[in-house]
């Protein structure tokens, strides 16, 4: 967090945070609403994790999963019309990601609840694991050329960490 403070010229990381700490209060505020029990918040410099007691049905889950990023986007539309156009970009982009469909991100949790729902669990699970290879490689290449352009290298290490959390998945999963 500090080697990010030190890099961040433009000052967007308080920013960032701040939108980041939105997202995650509005998946808590979901949770809470559909009477489910966290039992873990774990902070990352990717993210958050959170950790529920017992299972959730695939509709709560969906709406704790679209909780979220519609924080961001309710941000975002707040912010631009109040004319603070970087905190909505900020809030907009954190939106946008979080809706791949990558299972580490809000958007994977929700395709795999609608498959499951539409097709079944098992069949649910291949296409999130097929979503997970496309979108991660696809994000590596991108932020490969965004970087070797001149670019941030941020896209090119969040695609890496989605992989490995991916990878992760498949080897210590039953």
């Amino acid at each position: 967090m500090a080697w990010l403070n030190y890099c961040d010229t433009q000052q967007l990381l308080p920013a960032a945070l701040c939108a980041a700490a939105m997202h995650e209060l509005g998946h808590c505020a979901a949770i809470w609403a559909v009477n489910g029990r966290i039992t873990l918040l774990r902070l990352s410099a990717v993210g958050a994790e959170l950790r529920l007691e017992g299972t959730l049905s695939y509709s709560q889950e969906l709406i704790c999963a679209l909780a979220g990023p519609i924080v961001n986007l309710v941000m975002a539309c707040c912010s631009a019309c109040a004319g603070w156009e970087v905190f909505a970009g900020i809030n907009l982009a954190l939106c946008v990601l979080n809706l791949l469909p990558i299972s580490a991100l809000d958007g994977g949790r929700i395709v795999s609840c609608i498959s499951a729902v539409f097709l079944g669990p098992e069949a649910g699970g291949r296409i999130c694991s097929c979503m997970d290879c496309l979108f991660g490689v696809a994000m590596v290449l991108g932020g490969a050329v965004l970087f070797l352009g001149g670019g941030s290298i941020t896209l090119l290490l969040v695609a890496v960490w989605l992989l490995g959390k991916r990878i992760e998945t498949m080897l210590f999963t039953d």
